[in-house]
């Protein structure tokens, strides 16, 4: 996955001007589907660190701050996503 992200970042440096204002909402919602999984992963393993351990406190915070960090970053592509669009 993330060669992918380094693919399509270089693919946007390489082209010419018009193409990289046509790649950018393409990556945008290209990254923020990565990080919508990257946040649905999240969700899954803070829900399953509710089963009896005892360092559960520490996946529980971990999981948590990589889940509302995707969110965020979700919702800062798609504002401006929105916002250029708009």
């Amino acid at each position: 996955m993330l060669l992918m992200l380094v693919f399509f970042s270089l693919f946007g440096f390489v082209a010419g001007k018009e193409s990289v204002a046509a790649m950018r909402p393409f990556l945008r919602i290209l990254f923020a589907t990565i990080l919508l999984m990257l946040a649905a992963f999240s969700l899954f393993g803070f829900l399953a660190s509710f089963e009896p351990s005892d360092d559960a406190i520490v996946f529980r915070v971990g999981y948590a701050i990589i889940g509302i960090s995707s969110l965020a970053g979700v919702a800062n592509l798609t504002r401006k996503l929105i916002r250029r669009n708009g």
